[in-house]
């Protein structure tokens, strides 16, 4: 027998990108506790992938920052016979290898050592990207099964209260969101920030007054990179709830499509698709526009580094203080350094729009069932009594919640007698 008892209940607890707990948190409250989550639960146990994608990731970097020298020593060869001082060191490691004539026997050795640095440097991209691949996609992979076992575990309560169409944007929009996440963004830390301090060092080692000269003006971009960043997060979780949200609309089109031809409503459905679409094309230009906004700054302040450069080191080679060979390298390492630089100014805005798509993600798999066992209970196994059920009753609030129902007031519960090895099937409202 079933006693007439209040069903406990447990609440939801979870923190979300809609909830307001969570709005009443800044963004970089929530972001450090997410990414330690995304490492924690999903990425540790690729470790050994990923520790030999970054090695592999650190040879490209390794192999980018040999160009500067490669060019100093082709030119200095060039333009000195082979003489240099700095450069003997070479003449003599390969004194007749290749020809007897000093200076072609340099150029041979370079063109040949050139040839192979790219060769080395292209295995160990592809190597480092496909180890990443495999990680951003796996890791996706296991965060859909749990997302699909959690939902599965989730009440009806739930599902009433969630459109449908935000579950699938959750394993369809926000899932593709992260993939990127793991994979591209990962790699492009990993390559273009010790790529950087790679020929940053390389320019400090050839001249090192000139690299003061030059990156005396990048820190003016990192306040407004970080700004960017903060307002593409923003655009990023919008554009991630309309999507869901036109994803809901299709499902209630298409499903209802009997009554929306039966009731003549095919231009209202047209009109909300319309508005729905309309939302997330200006979304979507309003984060390109963001995204944009680094170029032109960019540009600007390697504009202003590059002429200095070529204005302080021109006056050098013409004063004879530094050799040709000096100042191309340098410029060369400056010229390597701006592409890494600029994507990681873009890195900022795929990182925020990944970690928007983060959130709504653990906001789903945090979801707990409202109504849970007693603590104790056993599991329902056949035997030989029967089910009797005396006034049961049960409860919706107005959220779709379980609620304790309003106890006190005679025959509106169910009273019911099933003898054991019988089914009894409820029909009706």
């Amino acid at each position: 027998m079933i006693e007439n008892r209040p069903i406990e209940t447990v609440r939801s607890r979870r923190l979300d990108a809609g909830s307001k707990s969570a709005r009443k948190l800044p963004l970089d409250a929530r972001t450090l506790p997410m990414v330690k989550r995304l490492v924690r639960d999903y990425l540790v146990r690729y470790w050994l992938r990923i520790v030999l994608a970054f090695a592999l990731l650190g040879l490209v970097s390794a192999c980018t920052a040999t160009i500067p020298f490669i060019l100093k020593e082709l030119l200095d060869a060039a333009f000195s016979g082979g003489a240099a001082a700095d450069s003997a060191w070479l003449t003599r490691a390969i004194d007749g290898l290749f020809s007897p004539d000093p200076r072609f026997n340099q150029l041979y050795f370079i063109a040949l050592l050139t040839a192979a640095v790219f060769v080395v440097k292209g295995s160990a991209a592809y190597g480092a990207v496909t180890m990443m691949a495999y990680v951003g996609h796996r890791s996706v992979a296991d965060i859909q099964d749990a997302m699909f076992a959690r939902l599965m575990r989730a009440d009806l309560g739930f599902f009433h209260n969630t459109p449908t169409g935000r579950l699938i944007s959750a394993f369809t929009n926000d899932a593709s969101a992260m993939r990127s996440l793991f994979s591209d963004t990962v790699v492009s830390i990993g390559r273009d920030i010790v790529t950087v301090i790679a020929l940053v060092a390389a320019m400090f080692w050839i001249d090192w007054i000139l690299s003061c000269i030059t990156f005396f003006v990048f820190p003016l971009v990192a306040l407004p990179v970080y700004r960017i960043g903060l307002r593409m997060r923003k655009v990023s979780a919008n554009t991630q709830a309309e999507m869901a949200q036109f994803t809901t609309l299709q499902d209630e089109s298409f499903q209802g499509i009997r009554h929306v031809k039966a009731y003549g409503m095919e231009d209202y459905e047209t009109g909300r698709a319309m508005s729905v679409v309309g939302r997330i094309f200006r979304l979507n230009y309003k984060a390109a526009k963001v995204r944009a906004i680094t170029e032109p700054l960019l540009e600007a302040i390697a504009g202003v580094a590059i002429a200095a450069v070529l204005l302080y080191g021109g006056f050098q080679v013409s004063a004879e203080a530094r050799t040709p060979g000096d100042f191309a390298g340098f410029l060369a390492a400056l010229l390597l350094a701006y592409d890494p630089v600029r994507r990681l100014a873009r890195l900022n805005a795929n990182l925020q729009k990944g970690l928007a798509a983060a959130e709504r993600v653990f906001a789903t798999l945090d979801i707990e069932p409202e109504i849970v066992d007693r603590p104790g209970a056993g599991p329902l196994t056949p035997g030989a009594g029967g089910i009797r059920l005396d006034e049961v009753v049960f409860a919706y609030d107005r959220r779709g919640r379980a609620a304790t129902p309003a106890l006190g007031r005679g025959g509106e519960g169910v009273t019911l007698d099933v003898p054991a090895g019988k089914t009894v099937a409820l029909v009706g409202p």
